[in-house]
């Protein structure tokens, strides 16, 4: 094998190490960005529940 052709297997390889990579850490992020999503979506339910029942009780 000549030196161009280990240098571009080489670089082919490598490129496919750097997709996955990229698909890798994209998918971690995106898993983080949705849980950080479902919990501010929960604290905001939970915080509508608490003012709407000191709304409640204020108006008893």
């Amino acid at each position: 094998m000549r030196l161009d052709q280990a240098l571009v297997h080489w670089n082919r390889h490598a490129e496919g190490l750097r997709r996955k990579w990229l698909d890798f850490s994209s998918g971690i992020l995106d898993a983080i960005s949705q849980e950080d999503m479902r919990i501010c979506r929960e604290e905001l339910d939970q915080q509508l529940v608490t003012n709407n029942n000191r709304e409640e009780s204020r108006g008893s």
